[in-house]
């Protein structure tokens, strides 16, 4: 944990990280133990040291917040006191088995099959044993890539510990795009994100590639900073590459390069964008249904108000599954119609930078976590806290999204089955969130409301 390597926040901190390391380390190598399915006394443990760690973080963000710190001589010695903390992430063993499913997707394509035809579950592998999501492959081009390089290592757990240490090292290269973006506060908001426990907990125990998509698209965020528009989209495109959702960021620089007028960037963009779909079709994505990979298209339900309303309907005496579907037709809608207002009240604005992008960023793809996406992993939190953390727009965003990240984390790994602790867990993961986003929307209305006289 960041803060002073003497006090007892710190201490905490650091003792929460190697606890939660030591629980897991007990979960994967316990015979017969299945920590997390139903309710037992060692998943209370866990998730209790979890929350510890989470409250140790807020109590040393909040402290630190409202004292003057002195700044770090450099990056190495910003990230120096939560080192353990960093450490205990790398040894934990993942909870998820997302890890599993990227090396069988590389040793597919190592094989010659295309993962994007074929469903994983089609292919036996040295790792299908494990995996157990039977779809094709809803990961970018270049995260294939990365697949195929792990998957060249035979023996599972040196494999996965490759994994961890090159999102390790992604999770450093987001700290450093901190560090580069602004002199004041430089290593506050480098430790903020370099030690929060949900992005630690995501990027680096349970491996998912949102380590690296997030990265890519801070990278992005720092070249627009610095006026560098090509180099910005070229870095938000390859973050797309990695992984589909970081799609929503084209859109959002398009709006930049309009409120600019610089219409010679918006054919740079397109050239590009078209280029690299004529590749794409020509090479990996041939057809239609392998473009709907990346998109995730999976008929499943978790930590969502969907997911709530099947589950709600036995209850309730309707019929949950056709009134989630009704739902999620209208919430597309509108969510469709919010983000087209936002689009363009960027274009219409003469001061749309990079700071209002990446809070655009965090307050849409949290919409669309909270009210639109019917299956939301609480891994999906990571690029809103991060956008929210990066940009000084986002200030009254960050409450929400670290509340949306506890919160859907907490459940640890459970929140898509079909029982009541499944309800329980997407009742947790939005109304909490969706309240205290109503009540930030109120408050920023008024405080802009109040500031736009003077």
């Amino acid at each position: 944990m960041a803060g002073e390597p003497g006090t007892w926040v710190a201490r905490a901190g650091r003792l929460s990280a190697w606890a939660f390391a030591a629980l897991l380390g007990y979960a994967a190598l316990g015979p017969g133990t299945v920590m997390f399915e139903g309710i037992s006394w060692q998943r209370a443990l866990v998730t209790s040291v979890f929350l510890a760690a989470c409250a140790a973080y807020l109590i040393w963000l909040l402290a630190t917040t409202r004292t003057r710190q002195s700044e770090a001589t450099g990056f190495v010695a910003a990230l120096a006191p939560g080192a353990p903390a960093l450490l205990a992430a790398l040894v934990a063993p993942p909870i998820s088995r997302d890890p599993w499913l990227y090396l069988h997707y590389g040793s597919m394509a190592l094989d010659g099959v295309n993962p994007y035809l074929v469903r994983s579950g089609a292919v036996d592998g040295p790792y299908s044993h494990i995996m157990h999501w039977d779809q094709t492959c809803a990961y970018g081009p270049l995260a294939l890539a990365l697949f195929m390089v792990a998957a060249l290592v035979k023996q599972p757990a040196i494999a996965i510990l490759l994994l961890k240490v090159l999102w390790l090292c992604a999770h450093l290269a987001g700290s450093y795009a901190f560090w580069r973006s602004r002199a004041e506060q430089r290593t506050l908001l480098t430790q903020a994100y370099a030690f929060n426990p949900v992005l630690l907990f995501a990027f680096v125990v349970d491996v998912h590639l949102d380590a690296l998509a997030g990265a890519l698209f801070l990278w992005g965020l720092l070249a627009l900073a610095h006026d560098r528009a090509r180099l910005a989209l070229l870095v938000f495109c390859t973050a797309t590459l990695t992984k589909s959702l970081m799609l929503l960021a084209l859109p959002l620089w398009f709006a930049w390069a309009l409120s600019r007028r610089r219409y010679h960037l918006m054919a740079f963009g397109i050239a590009l964008a078209g280029g690299l779909v004529v590749l794409l079709t020509a090479s990996l994505l041939p057809t239609v249904d392998a473009w709907r990979s990346l998109s995730n298209p999976i008929s499943n339900t978790g930590r969502s108000i969907q997911h709530a309303l099947v589950l709600s309907g036995p209850w309730g005496g309707f019929d949950g599954l056709r009134l989630s579907n009704s739902y999620g037709a209208i919430a597309r809608v509108i969510y469709l119609l919010g983000a087209s207002y936002v689009w363009l009240r960027g274009v219409r604005s003469h001061a749309y930078d990079a700071y209002q992008l990446a809070s655009d960023f965090a307050l849409l793809w949290l919409l669309a976590c909270l009210f639109v996406v019917p299956f939301v992993p609480w891994w999906y939190s990571a690029p809103v806290i991060s956008a929210t953390l990066w940009s000084p727009r986002a200030v009254w965003l960050r409450p929400v999204a670290m509340t949306f990240g506890i919160c859907s984390a907490m459940t640890l790994a459970v929140g898509t089955a079909m029982t009541t602790a499944g309800l329980m867990a997407a009742l947790l993961s939005i109304v909490p969130s969706a309240a205290l986003l109503a009540w930030s929307v109120r408050h920023e209305r008024a405080r802009a409301g109040a500031a736009s006289p003077a």
